[in-house]
Order: structure tokens, then sequence, then C-alpha cells
């Protein structure tokens, strides 16, 4: 894959609004490896890329909305690894690999993958999700072709499609119930860090990898 982009075809506006997006996003990142999301002010977080309060509110309307880019961009890099586990092998390697990235997420910073999967296993479901630009992927991923061209839809995209494509290859039955396979994949996945995440982080992947082999098994797929 081959996408030639280059940040200064951009305008220096631009390039500044996308590096007050991502500073922000980091340093968001950074202070949720010790604490809440509710114990985090707008002001240090402005502070933190040298911005003023009302700078802040200019690009995220609330902490929240922070957050959920946060997830967006999480979920692009997540996205794009499972994509080329699809396209090398099979369904039940690309869904591993969602789950394997995000164990070593929680494996390496609790604090942080805790309170964020905290806060998105609490969202309404009418939560906006918002487009994240190009020129924001380029800053993250400047050498990573496969997440430019990720759709942005994240896992609420990624796992549907991957239980449909189950089905389509047949590593699920034709009868599969795609519904039920969904809320466990979702289950499975909110479910064993918001337990494990702060008080055993390091065995979140083997909880994982043992839930998972139940549900290919009660979903007709070889457990």
């Amino acid at each position: 894959m081959t996408i030639n982009i280059d940040s200064n075809q951009f305008s220096r506006r631009e390039r500044k609004a996308a590096a007050t997006r991502v500073g922000l996003v980091q340093a968001l990142a950074e202070r949720l490896d010790a604490r809440s999301l509710d114990a985090i002010s707008v002001r240090e977080l402005a502070e933190a890329v040298d911005v003023s309060d009302a700078t802040f509110f200019n690009y995220f309307a609330t902490k929240l909305e922070l957050a959920l880019y946060f997830i967006q961009l999480w979920s692009l890099d997540v996205g794009a690894r499972a994509e080329q586990a699809l396209a090398e092998g099979s369904v039940r390697q690309a869904v591993d690999e969602v789950f394997n990235v995000t164990a070593a997420g929680v494996r390496e910073r609790p604090g942080l993958f805790g309170e964020i999967i905290a806060v998105q296993a609490r969202l309404p479901a009418d939560a906006a999700w918002r487009d994240v630009p190009l020129l924001d992927r380029l800053l993250v991923w400047p050498d990573r072709p496969e997440v430019l061209a990720q759709s942005g839809q994240g896992l609420d995209g990624l796992f549907p499609r991957l239980i449909a494509e189950a089905v389509a290859r047949g590593e699920l039955p034709p009868d599969a119930d795609q519904s039920a396979g969904l809320l466990g994949l979702v289950s499975i996945f909110f479910g064993v860090p918001l337990v494990l995440a702060r008080r055993a982080p390091e065995a979140v992947q083997g909880a994982y990898a043992h839930q998972l082999r139940l549900w290919w098994r009660a979903h007709g797929g070889d457990g």
C-alpha cells in the first residue's frame, strides 16, 4: 500500500490545529495512567500543550469528548492490525489480534487502559464519534500507511464485520446468531479489563484467550 502524504501539503493553521489535538490526547493519556478522567482538569491539559482553556474548548467540548478521540485514534491502530491479520490468515487470527493488542496495552499501562475502557463501557448509545483528520493520523503514525487508510469506524464497525466474515468463510456456521455473537465479543472485550486491569493486568491476556475459546465454541466455531 502506497500513500504519499507530506505534512507540508497542509497549511500552517491546519498543522497547528492537528498538533494541538494530538498534544491534548497525549497529555490526557499521560495523566490517565495515574488518575481518573474526573480528577483531571481542563486547565492542566491546556497548560500541557501551552494553550488557553478557551482554545481547548475550540477543539473539544468536554474532557469526555477528548477521551473519545483517544479511543478513536487507538481504534484506528487496532483496526489496521486486525485488517492485516485478516488478510494474512483467518478471522480467528484477526479477532485474536484485537484482543492481544488490547491486553498488551493493559499490561503496559493499566491505569490508562482501565480508565479508557471504563469510560467507553459507560458511554451513552448516542455518543458522537468524530472523524479523525488525515493530518492527525499522519502525526501519530508517520510510517503506518495502513492506519492512514482506515475507515475510522473503530471497534463498533470492526467486530460486526469480523463476525460476518467468519460466517462467510465458514469459521462460524451459516445460522450463527451474529447479534448474540457481537454482544458476547463486546462483553469479553470490556468485562475482562474492568475486572483485572487495575489489580492483575498481566492476567488479562490469558483471561481473554480463555473467554474467546468459549465464545467460538458457544457460537459453533472450533473452540
